[in-house]
């Protein structure tokens, strides 16, 4: 009989750590992202895809469309879309998500975005919506230190009948310099804040690397132990990432006791690929339950960062004909594209291993800033040329 294990889940702490790394001159973006499923007769099973859009042209979403798999496998339904707009400085602004009905998507929440003078996230409003219109739910503060780190951030929820927001639970963040250290949780109690928090979240580094996160949880008797979460890493990305739970032992005594982890995976250009997630059974082994593979493709080019002491492209400017001239022969064969001051890709060539001088003719574009980027197996170059 088959055993198909279906995980709906929404991945925040892990990510929120999740090291950004800029490896090359090139930004990139989630084209989709495949959730599967395991079945102990038939292995991996696609059950959810979602579709990441860029009307924008720049690499910020501005929709995702998940779509799924029917009961019997053998038809994709729409499932949920999410809708982003940014502001004229590119930062969030509106997110909507709308959930499909069978006929039609249907809003369901949104989340209004606001900003200090110094372009932090002060402000978060939300609304759910009754069918007809948008109905106020409640609002998250945020305030900041001199080095734009939250210190604090407090929910409130709206009241109809005072209209009028009202405290529900507050944050308070420390840090050693820029690293993020303590959490601690509070409840408001009708006219002010509880005194101790109700729950807390410990961070400990190796270096400036996550390496745990410690969560106790107040159930009547103070602060106890609740999760752990230990960090591994592979060229400062994670590698693993595993969950424990403090439990009785069976023994009188207690102790961290596996739950579930993840296995993380990457692309040559360090890129998120894969992330494979576990769960921790009775037999005291770990078995796999959900895959979600990453499709990442290059977005514009992160131009404040391009590198243009690697070879030589001339003559610079150029009329039609353009020279690149590599600092070393390269050692696999690549590819050469061409992309506009937007970071958009005009063109892209194969090149054979070996190859040192390329010339090109570029009598299709038009006068301007171009990017010049030559990619091998283990490099990336980037020459900014101009067309005259």
């Amino acid at each position: 009989m088959k055993n198909i294990i279906f995980i709906f889940y929404i991945v925040s702490i892990t990510l929120f750590f999740l090291p950004q790394k800029l490896t090359s001159q090139i930004e990139y973006r989630n084209d989709s992202i495949q959730h599967f499923n395991w079945d102990n007769s038939l292995g991996w099973q696609l059950a959810i895809r979602d579709h990441y859009f860029y009307d924008n042209g720049g690499i910020n979403f501005t929709s995702i469309i998940s779509i799924q798999k029917d009961f019997d496998n053998s038809l994709w339904l729409n499932n949920y879309q999410q809708i982003r707009t940014y502001n004229v400085e590119d930062k969030l602004d509106t997110e909507i998500f709308q959930l499909w009905n069978e006929t039609q998507w249907l809003n369901n929440s949104k989340s209004e975005y606001t900003y200090d003078a110094s372009g932090n996230n002060n402000v978060i409003i939300f609304y759910s919506h009754n069918g007809a219109v948008w109905s106020l739910v409640g609002q998250e503060l945020k305030t900041y230190n001199d080095s734009n780190l939250v210190t604090e951030s407090i929910s409130q929820l709206w009241d109809l009948d005072s209209t009028l927001f009202k405290n529900t639970s507050r944050s308070v963040n420390t840090y050693s310099g820029k690293l993020f250290m303590q959490q601690d949780n509070y409840n408001w109690n009708i006219t002010e804040w509880n005194s101790s928090p109700y729950y807390r979240a410990v961070y400990t580094y190796n270096g400036t690397l996550l390496n745990d996160i410690m969560f106790l949880n107040d159930i009547g008797s103070g602060l106890n132990n609740q999760t752990l979460v230990t960090y591994s890493y592979i060229n400062d990305n994670f590698s693993e990432v595993v969950h424990q739970d403090w439990k009785d032992l069976g023994d009188g005594s207690f102790g961290w006791v596996n739950s579930n982890k993840q296995l993380y995976t990457y692309d040559i250009n360090e890129q998120l690929k894969e992330i494979i997630s576990y769960s921790w059974n009775p037999l005291l082994i770990w078995d796999s339950k959900q895959k979600s593979v990453y499709f990442i493709s290059e977005g514009a080019l992160s131009l404040s960062s391009v590198n243009l002491i690697i070879g030589k492209a001339y003559p610079n400017p150029f009329i039609n004909e353009l020279n690149i001239t590599l600092k070393s022969s390269l050692e696999s064969d690549g590819i050469i594209q061409i992309f506009d001051i937007n970071g958009k890709e005009l063109s892209k060539t194969g090149l054979k291993q070996g190859i040192k001088s390329i010339k090109m003719n570029n009598n299709y574009l038009t006068n301007g800033v171009y990017f010049v980027k030559v990619t091998s197996k283990s490099q990336s170059k980037i020459f900014k040329v101009i067309k005259k």
